[in-house]
């Protein structure tokens, strides 16, 4: 749906701009090649941007998780801090009575061990 709604509010926006009664209505006129040059210069710059920081997040994560004591290890910490708090008085996972185990609290024992 979300795909659907983006297509259909650019054809809504460039019929605003590009119809002559829209551009009446509205009181808009028609982008000139300028304009339009410089808009898609933008949006190339910003997507080439992002794109080269998320791999550079991916890299950096990759490289964290191949070490010792690297983001895997962290995230098993956190697992295994949440796993005591919901022991000791926390909300119970849902749908498991107190004091019993979910599979998913079993398997994060697992992975930390």
């Amino acid at each position: 749906w979300l795909n659907i709604c983006i297509v259909l509010e650019l054809l809504l926006a460039i019929a605003v701009i590009y119809v002559p009664q829209l551009n009446d209505w509205f009181g808009t006129r028609p982008l000139t090649h300028r304009e339009l040059t410089l808009g898609t210069v933008a949006m190339v710059t910003i997507v080439a941007v992002e794109e080269v920081r998320k791999y550079m997040a991916r890299s950096s994560m990759a490289q964290n998780s191949e070490q010792p004591g690297g983001r895997a290890r962290h995230s098993t910490r956190a697992a295994q801090a949440l796993l005591a708090d919901s022991h000791q008085g926390g909300a119970s996972p849902k749908g498991s009575p107190k004091g019993r185990e979910s599979p998913k609290s079993a398997k994060i024992q697992e992975l930390g061990s």
